[in-house]
């Protein structure tokens, strides 16, 4: 399911794989956007001394990159992946595979349903404006109050029943134990 917008905007951060390599640039294809082909200058692959950018990227690898600049009349779209912090290029690569898994799921909820493509996805959409994306949609209709949200957005019983069928099948509820110590202070006398 691609992006609403053609082309990503300056400063977002974007999923590429590198699809070719030269002595000074890197070419990625932006899998967000349609598959268009951004480049990563060799001063922007690493924020040390760069002798040969084959130890920095391989051919097929994915990788997470900041768009520095976009001119859309030339059709270029400058990349940088030395200004991705860690952490973020963590969280982004976590959020599309996230995404993957549900666009996968929200086929076989379309399937099962025996409906087109086109439909699934203006669904899938639908429910990336609820939740902000679909994965979450997936894990709030396993709930009572996300079941009640999707009834109230209008998304049909139908759906949300095998949406919930689905994500029943594909995604584990985890359970998790906090320990922790509490000090309680009172400072009155008879405290």
């Amino acid at each position: 399911m691609p992006k609403k917008a053609e082309w990503p905007e300056r400063g977002e951060l974007v999923i590429g794989t590198v699809i070719r390599v030269n002595p000074f640039s890197a070419f990625i294809s932006l899998e967000e956007y349609d598959k268009k082909e951004g480049m990563v200058h060799i001063s922007e692959v690493a924020g040390k001394w760069v002798r040969d950018i084959r130890d920095f990227v391989k051919v097929g690898e994915k990788v997470v990159v900041l768009v520095m600049n976009v001119d859309k009349e030339k059709g270029h779209i400058g990349l940088s992946i030395k200004r991705v912090r860690k952490y973020d290029a963590e969280s982004k690569m976590k959020e599309f595979k996230r995404e993957m898994k549900a666009e996968k799921m929200l086929s076989e909820v379309a399937k099962r349903l025996k409906m087109k493509p086109e439909e699934a996805n203006e669904v899938g959409l639908k429910l990336k404006e609820i939740f902000e994306e679909m994965f979450k949609a997936f894990q709030m209709s396993l709930t009572p109050q996300g079941y009640d949200l999707l009834l109230r957005k209008g998304i049909s019983e139908e759906w949300i029943k095998t949406i919930k069928s689905v994500a029943e099948e594909h995604m584990e509820s985890k359970e998790v134990i906090l320990k922790g110590m509490l000090e309680l202070k009172c400072l009155k006398p008879d405290g």
